[in-house]
């Protein structure tokens, strides 16, 4: 799915009025019908009224038609205005008349003072402004929004939250609706992904209204969200004569002393992942503790005790998809290690933690990396190699975009809605995923995956948008089963099967 603009998402309204053809006020019926049948399901007895905050403009149209719809439901809804009603837009004013008609109980709001006791088993609905904002709330209108704010009541945005810019920083001092939920049209806004700015939309709900899907398809962006449907035609499906040679050879390199679990997670998580073979090169105790841990892994022994140090074979990397990082530690052995690793590699390897962590300190081997090589730092180990201390969500998107771009590499920036960016600057946040999975050694898991699928033949895009959608929805399936706190990171493994399972169109990998 694409992430539009708020301009190109005007453009698309008025070429889906144009070309269906359909009214634009039936556009906005059509719209508001989507929030209030999700209003009407989430609502309970506790809920007493929703107060629906209507601006003039197309957006406060929105609301009233919910408030309207609201009350053909029987839950009551009462709207204050705020704008001046002589300057309406055509639609609200189209609207406004119907809502008058039916008896909806109205009142103008000139200033915080009007505004009336608001309680909290009440709703307020913001529909006060849109997209369409070019410059911070000021005046009454800021001091408004400050009140709401200070309300005890849940406040559920439309489209966007009052205040809020849809692909420019907004500063937290900034006067800007703090939604607990935001019902947003047609697609993601850009900010809706990014963490800055969750103290402002909360969770959010994409609602489907219709737009020409065929305009949406032919407007440029850097920017897509990961859904199932693009997800599911990456996965490359199993073949009747296959065997294990065909499903490739993910080896994972890593492990020191006390941190060979790391490894050996992103051991069996490629193997999860579908790979015909899978193997750990780590010291000597390394491979004990794998061997203790996994019936399906193969180890190689490296000559450290309990560092990596250098080999003199390497052909052990040759024909197989490499993860290289967890648990590997950062000394002087382990440094020239990795560099040994990298003169060898021809081919994109996977680079997670510790390896990424010698990146950022020795920037030379940044010159070294293979083409299009994936590296899956969390916001630390980004900062780390950035060498950069960003000041906002939108500087840290601009120098991800430069690294890429300028090492010819891929970034998996992870958090909530991972990051994925690639060389030409393409970015893709996630859909799947939740809070349970920030827990030690979830990243390692996610390693293993990703190279399980550069094993299966993926390439290192694919492998990327799709090991990270992979691994969210594992957690998913674990939350389902486990809840969210308590999940630990061999449960997204185990889950990784029955993941796989559901986004293949037939059930088949």
């Amino acid at each position: 799915m694409k992430i539009l603009t708020a301009s190109q998402i005007r453009a698309t309204d008025e070429y889906t009025i144009l070309h269906q053809p359909i009214k634009s006020e039936e556009l906005m019926e059509k719209a508001a019908d989507k929030c209030a049948k999700w209003l009407v399901q989430q609502h309970t007895p506790e809920i007493k009224e929703y107060l629906i905050f209507c601006g003039v403009g197309n957006n406060g149209g929105d609301g009233i038609v919910i408030a309207r719809l609201l009350q053909e439901s029987g839950i009551s809804a009462r709207v204050l205005v705020y704008g001046d009603l002589e300057k309406a837009s055509q639609d609200f004013n189209f609207h406004w008349k119907k809502l008058k008609q039916q008896g909806v109980i109205w009142q103008k709001i000139k200033a915080a003072t009007d505004l009336p006791e608001i309680g909290s088993n009440t709703i307020i609905i913001d529909a006060i402004l849109g997209t369409g904002l070019q410059r911070p709330l000021s005046g009454e209108l800021a001091k408004i929004v400050a009140k709401l704010n200070e309300c005890p009541a849940k406040i559920i945005a439309i489209d966007v939250p009052t205040g809020l810019f849809t692909e420019a920083h907004n500063p937290a001092s900034q006067t800007t609706i703090r939604a607990a939920h935001t019902l947003t049209f047609q697609c993601p806004k850009l900010n809706f992904l990014l963490p800055d700015y969750f103290q402002f939309v909360g969770d959010w709900t994409v609602l489907d209204i219709g737009l020409d899907q065929n305009f949406m398809d032919k407007q440029l962006s850097d920017y897509h969200y990961l859904t199932p449907a693009l997800t599911s035609n990456l996965l490359k499906k199993s073949k009747k004569f296959d065997h294990k040679g065909s499903n490739g050879f993910a080896l994972l390199i890593g492990g020191s002393q006390g941190k060979y679990g790391a490894i050996c997670l992103s051991g069996m998580a490629a193997m999860r992942s579908g790979a015909g073979l899978g193997a750990v090169l780590t010291t000597q105790k390394g491979c004990d503790f794998v061997h203790s841990h996994s019936l399906e892994l193969m180890t190689i022994p490296n000559e450290g005790k309990d560092h990596l140090c250098t080999i003199t074979d390497y052909t052990v990397l040759n024909d197989k998809s490499i993860g290289i990082g967890p648990g590997m530690g950062n000394t002087s052995s382990t440094m020239a290690f990795f560099r040994s690793v990298l003169d060898h590699c021809k081919q994109a390897i996977v680079i997670d933690a510790d390896a990424i962590n010698i990146l950022a300190t020795n920037r030379d081997l940044l010159t070294q990396l293979p083409e299009n090589s994936i590296l899956t730092p969390h916001p630390k180990e980004l900062e780390r190699l950035l060498q950069v201390k960003w000041q906002n969500d939108h500087e840290k998107l601009n120098l991800v975009k430069a690294f890429t771009q300028k090492h010819q590499c891929i970034l998996v920036v992870k958090g909530a809605h991972t990051l994925i960016t690639l060389p030409d600057g393409t970015c893709f946040f996630n859909s799947t995923g939740n809070a349970g999975m920030a827990t030690a050694g979830s990243g390692d898991v996610l390693t293993g995956i990703i190279t399980g699928l550069l094993a299966r033949g993926h390439q290192p895009s694919e492998a990327a948008k799709l090991g990270v959608y992979l691994h969210g929805l594992a957690g998913d399936h674990a939350k389902k089963e486990l809840g969210e706190i308590g999940m630990i990171a061999s449960d997204f493994i185990r889950f990784l099967p029955s993941a796989i399972q559901e986004l293949s169109s037939n059930g088949k990998y």
